[in-house]
C-alpha cells in the first residue's frame, strides 16, 4: 500500500509539472542543472527521503546526490531500455529525452559531500581487488563512467550485485564480475562499500526556486 501511494503521488506530480518546464528543451546541448532541478521534482519523492525503502524487492532507494553525471545518464538509459528492471524507474526514464537526462544528471552530481572522502589506504576484502580498478579502493570512483559506491545503502548494493549475477541487470562488465561471486562474497562487498565515508547523499528539495 505504501509503495502504491508513493507511485500515485509521483504520477500526480508529473501531471502537475508545468509544461514549460517539462517539455521545453534546454538551450544548446550543454547540461542545464537548473532545468534538471525542475525535472527532478518527481525524483525526490523517493531519492529525497532519508532511509526510504521499497518492498519489491525490499531495499533502500539508493542515494544519488553527488553521483557522477555520466553514470547517472547511463543508468537512466538502461532503465529506459529495460536493461534494468524496476517499473517506476522504467516509466520515469522512458519519458525523458537525452537532453533531459543530462540536465537531471547535472543537478544530481552537483551535491558532492563536503569534504569529499578519499580512497586512502582502505583494505577491502581480497576478492574486491577488481572492484577497486573502477570504483576505487574505498568506493570513491575517479572515473565518471563508473559509480561511487562509498556510503551507498548495503542492501541496495547487494540487490544490484544479485541482479548483475542473474542477468536481470544487463551490463557486460558487471555481469562478468558478479558471475563468479558467491552470496557470502556479495554480502561482504555490500557491507564494506556501504560503510565507507559517504560519497553520495540523499537529494535535497527539487523544483523551481
Amino acid at each position: 500500500m505504501r509503495f502504491a501511494c508513493v507511485f500515485a503521488s509521483i504520477l500526480l506530480a508529473v501531471a502537475a509539472l508545468p509544461a514549460s518546464a517539462a517539455d521545453a528543451p534546454s538551450s544548446g546541448t550543454a547540461p542545464n542543472a537548473a532545468h534538471g532541478r525542475v525535472l527532478a521534482t518527481t525524483c525526490v519523492f523517493c531519492h529525497g527521503i532519508k532511509d526510504y525503502t521499497v518492498p519489491y524487492p525490499t531495499m533502500h532507494v539508493p542515494r544519488v546526490g553527488g553521483q557522477h553525471a555520466q553514470y547517472i545518464v547511463s543508468a537512466l538509459k538502461e532503465y529506459a531500455a529495460g536493461k534494468r528492471h524496476f517499473p517506476t524507474m522504467h516509466a520515469q526514464a522512458a519519458s525523458l529525452t537525452p537532453q533531459q537526462m543530462r540536465d537531471i544528471a547535472a543537478w544530481f552530481s552537483s551535491f558532492k559531500p563536503s569534504p569529499m572522502p578519499s580512497n586512502g589506504n582502505a583494505k577491502p576484502p581480497a576478492f574486491a581487488a577488481t572492484c577497486a580498478s573502477c570504483h576505487g579502493a574505498r568506493g570513491v570512483s575517479t572515473n565518471p563512467q563508473y559509480p561511487s559506491l562509498a556510503g551507498q545503502y548495503p542492501d541496495y548494493l547487494l540487490q544490484a550485485l544479485k541482479e548483475y549475477k542473474s542477468g536481470k541487470r544487463k551490463n557486460a562488465i558487471m555481469n562478468g564480475m558478479a558471475s563468479s561471486l558467491s552470496l557470502a562474497q556479495m554480502k561482504k562487498l555490500a557491507q564494506y562499500f556501504g560503510h565507507q565515508p559517504k560519497a553520495v547523499r540523499v537529494l535535497p528539495h527539487a523544483g523551481p526556486h
